[in-house]
């Protein structure tokens, strides 16, 4: 494809465009991460309702913090981390992440699957798009 003459393209290697961002579940994390598991663990206390109000509650909490979460919409999530790369342990980050999980993508605005949280991965690398202003 030829590019117009009037076009000109830059290219700049320096700065990054993306960061990421590694999502783990916290130690002590549950082996049988069941709402009522989680909301015992994030909590301290065993939960006493039923299995339904635990997962109207957990999913709750995950929608709130995902309201307030510094991310971007999506990002995606890739296989590959640096070692210099930040690594998150907070529980309910951690449930959003992995609850909102579509693919190799994390959708904040998608409702979250709770079922998620049962995952083989104990951790998650989310690839954001920076948001800069060159000047």
């Amino acid at each position: 494809m030829r590019l117009p003459t009037r076009y000109i393209v830059f290219s700049l290697p320096e700065p990054r465009l993306t960061r990421r961002l590694v999502v783990q579940p916290p130690p002590g994390w549950p082996k049988r991460p069941y709402p009522a598991s989680v909301l015992q663990f994030l909590n301290g206390k065993r939960w006493r309702r039923t299995a339904a109000e635990a997962e109207a509650a957990l999913e709750r909490r995950v929608e709130n913090i995902a309201r307030i979460l510094p991310w971007p919409r999506l990002a995606m999530i890739c296989e590959d981390s640096q070692p210099d790369d930040p690594v998150l342990a907070d529980p309910l980050v951690w449930c959003v992440a992995a609850s909102k999980q579509t693919g190799d993508i994390v959708l904040l605005d998608k409702k979250p699957n709770l079922d998620r949280l049962f995952r083989e991965e104990n951790r998650l690398v989310l690839r954001f798009v920076e948001r800069r202003c060159l000047s």
